[in-house]
């Protein structure tokens, strides 16, 4: 199951240059920001989750993967936002505003659970 979630990192290869490309515009500093600590947080819940024994790292697959899918939700409207019109950009910052609001704190809590459950098997 660990090379799943290599592909995992692999495959944010896409998220990554969209952030690289649109960093400087001020416009939409804000979901590309979110969107660039939301792929942090998951690369780094998957590098903690590598060193841990594979009993103790079955438990957060499931977990990194809903992670996966929110990350590219968030992307999914952010790049629908950076090209979208002036009357769809309110929809989409809603969408955006929503799963920044709902699921995003979703990734910082699994980051903390991972860190926790390794400090206590170290």
């Amino acid at each position: 199951m660990k090379s799943g979630l290599i592909a995992i990192v692999e495959s944010n290869s896409v998220i990554l240059k969209f952030v690289n490309q649109h960093s400087s515009n001020k416009k939409y500093s804000k979901y590309i920001g979110t969107l660039d600590y939301a792929v942090a947080r998951l690369h780094n819940s998957i590098i903690k989750v590598n060193d841990l024994p594979l009993f103790v790292a079955e438990q957060y697959y499931s977990s990194i993967h809903d992670t996966k899918r929110i990350v590219n939700e968030f992307y999914k409207y952010t790049k629908l936002l950076v090209n979208s019109g002036f009357i769809p950009s309110f929809y989409y910052k809603y969408q955006l505003h929503r799963i920044g609001i709902k699921k995003i704190p979703k990734i910082k809590t699994l980051l903390q659970n991972i860190i926790i459950n390794s400090n206590n098997d170290q």
